[in-house]
C-alpha cells in the first residue's frame, strides 16, 4: 500500500552488496565506535570528484531473537567486537512478507524490487553516510531517516543516502526497526505492551546521539525524517515523553494523528487488535494467559510462519500502551491528539503531504472514473470504519445510527449542484482521501506544534516527468504517495541508476530545491535560510497564518484566498463532534431506539458478547 516509487529504487539500490561503485585504491575508511568497536566502511563515487563513505550493518541493539522477541530492545551492553567488523554491505532487512513488497511494486512501477532482499530476526542495524572533507567544528548535521510502509514491510537500505550528503554535506542515517507483528505485537496488557518497533527507533537515535560524533556528525543536530510510517513515528516521538534526542523533525506524508487504514499506517484501537490477537494466538496452541501467550509466541519458529500467519489475521502497528503498560514507562501516555494539545515541548517541525496520496491504492476502483452510485459507495466504505464502538453494560447491544457520518460526508464531498461526470467525481474522492488521511492531519500537528516552536506545512503538486521513472502514474494522478521522494533524496543524480534514464532538466532543478530546503532545515530550522538568491520564498506556518508551501515549478505560498482550509476545518472540528455524538445516546440509554435510513443501510449494530473462546478474555484484560 506504500512503496510508490521503489521503480529505480530497486532496479539498483538493494543489489548494491557487490560494489555499489568504484573503490577507492587506497585503503579503505575505518572508524572505532567508543564501546563497540572498529569498523571498515567503503567509499562511493557521486560525481566524478566527491565521494561519500559508507558504514553499513552497524549493531544499534541486541539482536531480538529469543526471550528478546516481543520486549524493548537491550542497549546495555551494546555489541561489540574485538576485530574490524565489515561495515560495507547492508545487514537484512526485518522480517516481513518479501513477496508483498514485490507485488506492490509491479503495480505501481517498472522495475523489480531485487529478489535477493534478505530478512532475519537479527536486524536492528543502521546505515551512515557521510560527506567528503572534513566536518565542520561542530561536526555535520544529521538527518535520520525512518522508512515508510505502513509498519509492515520496508528496509532502511531501499534509498541512497550517499547524494543528499555529498550535494547539502550533512550526515545521512538510516535505521531498521522490527515491522508488523515482531514490531507491534501487543496483550493489551501490562505483559506485552507492544509499541517495539517504537522503542527501536528510540534506541537508535539514543544510539546516533551518543555515537555519530566518531564519524563527524553533530550529537546535538540530530533532525528526525520520514515518510508514511516513518512520518507516523516522527510524529509519534515529537509527541512522546520517552524520545527526547533529537533536536528537529521531518514528516511526509505522515503524522501522529495518521488515522488506520492511511498507506502511512496509524495508531490503532485496542479493539482492532483483539481479533488478531485471538486468532493467532489460537493458531499457535498458545494458553489462556498473557504470560503463557508471551512465552508460547517467543517460542515459534520459523518467524517466517509467525509473521505469514499473523499478516493473515491483521494488521500491526503503534498502539496506545499507557492504559496497560505497568512496568516500563509507556511510549504514548494518552491518545495522539491529547498528546498534542498537552505537549509544550519545542520541536521544530516541517510536515507536508502529496496532492493525491492513495490515488494508486485505488487504481482499479478509479481508473474509468466514477458513477454517482460507485462514488456514494466508495464514500460509505471509507466513513463506516469510524464509526465508534459504544461501551454499554450487561453485554446489551447498541444500535449506532451511521448514516449521520456518512452524510456529513457525502454533504461536503458531493458536487454541488449533482454530477454524473466521472472524472469530476473520481477527484473528489481523491480530495476526500488526501484531506482525510494526511492533509488534515498534518495540519492539526501543524497547527499544534506552532504554539510551540517554529513550524512549516507544505503540499508536494510538482509531478515527475522523466520518462522511465514514473510512468506507472496515469495521467489522471498527479503526485501520489511516495512519489515526492526522488526529489528528496536526489535520485537524478543516483550514479548507479540504469543508464537509459535521462533525467528532465525540470526534475533535476526541482530535485535540487527540495534537497536544499530540506537540508537547510535540518541545518538551521528554517528551510530557505541557506537558498542562494532567495529563489524560495517559505513564510513558517503560525497560528494567525497558517500558510502552506505548494511545492510546484513555482513554489507558491497559499493563504485563505487561493486554498481550501475548509477541509481541514471539517476533519479536525467538525467531523470528530459528529463520531462523538453518535454514541451520546447509547450512553444515556443502552436501548435508545434509532431511525431506519432513507436510502442506505448505515445501521451499525455492535454486539459486545465475542465468540466464546478456550480462554477467557478477562484474563487478558481485553474485555
Amino acid at each position: 500500500m506504500h512503496r510508490l516509487l521503489l521503480a529505480v529504487v530497486a532496479a539498483v539500490w538493494l543489489a548494491v552488496a557487490p560494489g555499489w561503485a568504484a573503490r577507492n585504491p587506497r585503503e579503505p575508511p575505518t572508524v572505532e565506535i567508543p564501546g563497540q568497536g572498529v569498523v571498515v566502511g567503503r567509499e562511493v563515487s557521486v560525481t566524478r570528484t566527491q565521494k561519500s563513505t559508507l558504514y553499513l550493518n552497524i549493531p544499534f541493539a541486541q539482536p531480538p531473537v529469543g526471550i528478546l522477541r516481543f520486549a524493548a530492545p537491550v542497549t546495555n551492553p551494546l555489541p561489540s567486537w574485538s576485530t574490524p567488523r565489515n561495515a560495507s554491505a547492508f545487514g537484512p532487512a526485518c522480517p516481513q512478507i518479501v513477496a508483498t513488497l514485490q507485488e506492490q511494486d509491479r503495480i505501481l512501477t517498472n522495475f523489480l524490487l531485487d529478489n535477493d532482499l534478505q530478512t532475519s530476526e537479527d536486524c536492528l542495524t543502521l546505515n551512515i553516510f557521510t560527506p567528503d572533507g572534513n566536518p565542520p567544528a561542530d561536526g555535520w548535521s544529521v538527518m535520520l531517516w525512518l522508512h515508510s510502509g505502513d509498519f509492515m514491510t520496508g528496509a532502511a537500505s531501499l534509498w541512497d543516502g550517499s547524494v543528499l550528503a555529498i550535494r547539502q554535506k550533512v550526515l545521512i542515517v538510516t535505521t531498521a526497526y522490527r515491522l508488523n507483528v515482531l514490531g507491534f505485537f501487543t496483550t493489551l496488557d501490562g505483559n506485552l505492551p507492544g509499541n517495539w518497533g517504537l522503542w527501536d527507533q528510540v534506541a537508535a537515535i539514543d544510539w546516533v546521539k551518543d555515537k555519530i560524533a566518531a564519524f563527524g556528525g553533530n550529537p546535538k543536530n540530530i533532525t528526525l525524517f520520514g515518510h508514511g510510517a516513518g512520518a507516523v513515528s516522527v510524529g509519534l516521538h515529537v509527541v512522546s515523553s520517552q524520545s527526547t534526542n533529537f533536536q528537529a523533525a521531518i514528516a511526509m506524508s505522515g503524522s501522529a494523528t495518521t488515522p488506520p487504514g492511511a498507506s502511512s499506517g496509524g495508531v490503532l484501537t485496542d479493539r482492532s487488535q483483539v481479533e488478531a490477537i485471538r486468532k493467532l494466538a489460537a493458531r499457535f496452541d498458545c494458553l489462556p494467559s498473557t504470560a503463557d501467550v508471551m512465552t508460547c509466541m517467543r517460542n515459534v519458529q520459523p518467524v517466517g510462519v509467525l509473521v505469514e500467519w499473523a499478516i493473515k489475521y491483521g494488521t500491526y502497528g503503534p498502539v496506545e500502551d499507557g492504559k496497560y503498560a505497568n512496568t516500563t514507562p509507556p511510549f504514548l501516555s494518552d491518545s495522539p491528539k491529547n498528546l498534542l494539545e498537552m505537549s509544550k515541548r519545542g520541536v521544530p517541525l516541517l510536515i507536508g503531504y502529496t496532492d493525491n496520496e492513495d490515488a494508486l491504492l485505488m487504481r482499479k476502483e478509479l481508473e474509468a472514473g466514477l458513477s454517482p452510485s460507485k462514488f456514494e459507495t466508495l464514500l460509505v466504505d471509507a466513513t463506516i470504519p469510524d464509526v465508534p464502538v459504544p461501551e454499554t453494560e450487561n453485554n446489551e447491544t447498541c444500535p449506532i445510527n451511521g448514516e449521520t457520518l456518512v452524510d456529513a460526508v457525502s454533504f461536503y464531498y458531493t458536487p454541488v449542484p449533482p454530477s454524473e461526470d466521472g472524472v469530476m467525481l473520481r477527484q473528489k474522492f481523491m480530495e476526500f482521501t488526501t484531506d482525510k488521511k494526511y492533509g488534515s492531519p498534518a495540519f492539526l500537528q501543524a497547527s499544534a506544534s506552532s504554539k510551540v516552536a517554529h513550524t512549516w506545512m507544505y503540499r508536494f503538486d510538482y509531478r515527475l516527468k522523466t520518462l522511465g521513472v514514473g510512468d506507472a502514474v496515469p495521467d489522471w494522478v498527479n503526485v501520489p504517495h511516495q512519489y515526492e521522494l526522488p526529489f528528496v533524496w536526489g535520485m537524478p543524480y543516483w550514479t548507479s541508476l540504469p543508464t537509459q534514464v535521462v533525467w528532465n532538466s525540470q526534475d533535476k532543478k526541482i530535485a535540487d530545491i527540495v534537497m536544499a530546503l530540506w537540508a537547510s532545515f535540518a541545518k538551521t530550522r528554517n528551510p530557505t535560510q541557506q537558498i542562494q538568491g532567495g529563489a524560495v520564498k517559505w513564510e513558517p506556518f503560525t497560528e494567525a497564518n497558517p500558510g502552506v508551501m505548494v511545492l510546484d515549478r513555482n513554489f507558491s505560498m497559499t493563504d485563505t484566498s487561493n486554498f481550501d482550509y475548509r477541509s481541514f476545518a471539517f476533519w479536525n472540528n467538525y467531523y470528530p463532534k459528529v463520531v462523538e455524538s453518535l454514541t451520546s445516546c447509547c450512553n444515556q440509554t443502552a436501548g435508545a431506539s434509532t431511525h431506519t435510513p432513507h436510502s442506505l443501510h448505515y445501521v451499525v449494530v455492535v454486539p459486545l458478547v465475542l465468540q466464546a473462546m478456550p480462554w477467557t478474555w478477562t484474563a487478558f484484560g481485553w474485555l
